[in-house]
């Protein structure tokens, strides 16, 4: 599974939608609540209540795989400080280092 389907899996069906498929159902129109309701619970096999219920027991899990999303930005973000502010290999943090190949100088000339 490639990173980017690793990060919809973790939003789409075990991450974020049971945290909030309840907050969600006021925002529909009436009509729509309905039918939101129904198929939602379906997929979920639970109530969006007993959903809503658990959302203290599944958010340390959902932070946990946001993991991955937080290393990728923390590179991405690396990279942007090397490229616009010249840095030096001594300035980055060792655990990033292996991210930056190609663009770090060893010293400033």
């Amino acid at each position: 599974m490639s990173q980017p389907d690793g990060l919809r899996e973790t939003a789409q069906s075990g991450g974020i939608f049971p945290l909030v498929a309840a907050d969600v159902l006021a925002h529909f129109h009436e009509k729509d609540r309905t039918y939101f309701r129904e198929s939602r619970e379906e997929r979920l096999g639970t109530t969006l209540e007993a959903s809503l219920d658990e959302r203290p027991s599944r958010l340390p899990v959902f932070q946990k795989g946001l993991a991955p999303l937080r290393a990728a930005l923390e590179v991405e973000r690396t990279r942007q400080w090397i490229e616009e502010g010249g840095l030096t290999r001594s300035e980055i943090p060792a655990s990033l280092l292996p991210h930056t190949h190609g663009l770090v100088r060893d010293s400033i000339t």
